[in-house]
């Protein structure tokens, strides 16, 4: 599991999201489902690595 992801109740209500950042998790997530690259993503978000989205895509995976 990617170490960057975080929760914390005081930060976006207690959604994921990436550590150093207010960018949560169900944003990526959402953004593929999309249909976006997870180049575009990380356009969309440069303080994402690809290895960021890949954790989302593996935790997102997990928990269903």
């Amino acid at each position: 599991m990617n170490h960057r992801i975080r929760t914390d109740p005081e930060v976006l209500g207690g959604q994921p999201f990436f550590d150093g950042t207010r960018i949560p998790l169900y944003a990526v997530r959402e953004g593929l489902l999309e249909g976006h690259s997870p180049e575009e993503l990380l356009a969309h978000f440069p303080r994402l690595t690809l290895e960021d989205i890949e954790a989302a895509v593996w935790k997102d995976t997990l928990a269903d």
